[in-house]
């Protein structure tokens, strides 16, 4: 069960069997089912989860009552980029209500992780503040790629990109959000598939 998050940390920052103690006991995992929502805007995270496996997206609907995907959270090994944690972090951080919807796209399996949980290893350890700010930097590289992306990237560029980093992607998800993760319709990707293809 845990042994998907000590690889996973222990590769950012190596850990003493003393460290990773202090964090065994205290972790639980849970189970999501296929089209399972697992928050919901104006939900206030209080806990994250390290996904073991399965896909999670996180979306919101505009006022018009289209749906955007934000992000997609995995944890694949042909994947180039890994995205792990479910979490909105400004509602974990600030404890204000989230603004996405979270979904599990497919059967999904994580452990959680409390806000208690994680003040508690900050306070007692350099190394486990250590791992908070590396999984800081994660987080704010994530976002900050992404938004960078919508904002200076064709939809053809972006479609290249998700192609090498997570070809699977392509296989696994339905063609709506992959659409709404890239920022067009179905049809717009439709037409990037075939002139890709030719």
């Amino acid at each position: 069960m845990l042994e998907h998050i000590k690889t996973y940390l222990e590769s950012r920052v190596p850990l003493t069997d003393h460290e990773w103690n202090m964090l065994e006991g205290r972790l639980q995992l849970i189970k999501f089912h296929e089209k399972q929502i697992i928050y919901t805007p104006e939900d206030i995270f209080d806990k994250m989860f390290f996904l073991n496996k399965g896909i999670v997206r996180a979306y919101f609907i505009d006022p018009e009552g289209k749906e955007f995907t934000w992000s997609i959270h995995y944890n694949e090994p042909d994947a180039m980029v890994v995205n792990r944690f479910i979490v909105d972090y400004a509602s974990f951080i600030k404890k204000e209500p989230s603004s996405f919807f979270f979904e599990a796209v497919t059967d999904s399996e994580a452990i959680v992780i409390t806000d208690q949980l994680l003040k508690d290893l900050y306070s007692k350890s350099i190394l486990w503040q250590q791992v908070g700010r590396v999984l800081s930097e994660e987080a704010y590289y994530l976002t900050h790629h992404r938004a960078l992306s919508l904002l200076t990237k064709s939809a053809g560029e972006r479609y290249q990109e998700l192609i090498q980093k997570f070809p699977r992607l392509f296989e696994i998800l339905p063609q709506q959000y992959l659409a709404s993760y890239l920022g067009i319709t179905p049809q717009s990707l439709s037409r990037l598939k075939k002139n890709f293809q030719n």
